[in-house]
């Protein structure tokens, strides 16, 4: 591209870890609304599965974690967190 100058900063990320309580446990991390409500990392863990997710800049998320008992139903808790340097 011609005429585009781009210029790259260093930024701090964190990493947030834990570990499911439940087997068949779906994670979700995602930007609170007042900052733009998006996904910054998903998936799906069992029982004492540890997970992390890294590169996620200062600021306030919402970490949702949802499991699915014997009988397919769900349960489910949110908490906000802030992450900051």
């Amino acid at each position: 591209m011609e005429g585009i100058d781009f210029q790259f900063r260093n930024a701090a990320t964190l990493c947030v870890s834990a570990k499911a309580a439940a087997d068949n446990s779906f994670i979700s991390l995602r930007g609170t609304i007042e900052s733009g409500g998006v996904p910054v990392g998903t998936g799906r863990v069992d029982a004492q599965d540890a997970f992390e997710i890294c590169g996620i800049p200062p600021g306030q998320y919402v970490l949702m974690v949802q499991s699915m008992n014997e009988a397919q139903f769900s349960t489910g808790q949110q908490d906000r967190c802030l992450l900051a340097n």
